[in-house]
């Protein structure tokens, strides 16, 4: 077995002995004796994806109700704070935050521009959106106000959700968005802005299941 199939089998075992899906196992043997070329790889490759799927309702939702364990665990940059979340957490404040984006008047349908860091209130932003039928589009902390104005206009993004940081970046390029309506900071009240931390927190942690086509169309 040669170095690289060595060190997949090692992955594939977990540490520490931890028992192994065989299905997992099974899946990094067929790739590591699959050609490695990249045409090939590209040829052969195949999703196999369900018709319906949302990640929010079918992963995080699933495993909150029926095996909710540890999802995420923030800690902070001096290292001395550390928060755990579960499953059951990021459902809550998914279902939090899709609540409060229909309060907002956002639709299925409608794109939103997000710009957070390493937060937990990215992944309320991301599956709340998905909740909702939101369309976001994730984009690098080190964007430019001229490079959030691009993603807006060439989207026409009814909203834009980002961390304190990078409010005054979008106060800068408002007038040249005529399409945004929609402005949620992920952090405290400030002017011009919906606080995600006071509206989500007074939402309802609950959303009714919805169903996403695979193809992207949501109903």
């Amino acid at each position: 077995m040669n170095n690289a199939a060595s060190e997949a089998e090692r992955g594939a075992q977990g540490r520490r002995g931890m028992a192994v899906d065989p299905v997992a196992r099974a899946a990094v043997k067929a790739l590591m004796a699959s050609p490695r070329d990249y045409d090939t790889a590209v040829a052969n490759y195949r999703f196999d994806c369900p018709e319906n799927f949302n990640f929010a309702f079918d992963v995080i939702d699933d495993i909150a109700q029926n095996r909710d364990k540890t999802a995420v665990l923030a800690v902070s940059g001096d290292g001395e704070h550390v928060a755990e979340y579960s499953y059951g957490d990021l459902s809550a404040r998914s279902s939090r935050f899709a609540n409060m984006l229909s309060g907002l008047g956002l639709e299925k349908g409608d794109y939103a521009v997000l710009v957070a860091g390493r937060v937990i209130g990215w992944y309320d932003a991301i599956f709340g959106c998905m909740k909702r039928g939101v369309i976001s589009l994730p984009g690098t902390t080190q964007l430019t106000a001229k490079d959030i104005a691009y993603r807006v206009n060439a989207t026409r993004a009814r909203a834009v959700i980002v961390t304190p940081d990078h409010c005054a970046k979008v106060d800068q390029i408002r007038a040249e968005c005529p399409s945004l309506e929609v402005f949620i900071v992920l952090g405290p009240e400030q002017a011009g802005w919906s606080s995600a931390e006071v509206l989500a927190a007074a939402a309802a942690p609950k959303w009714p299941p919805r169903t996403t086509r695979a193809q992207g169309a949501t109903r």
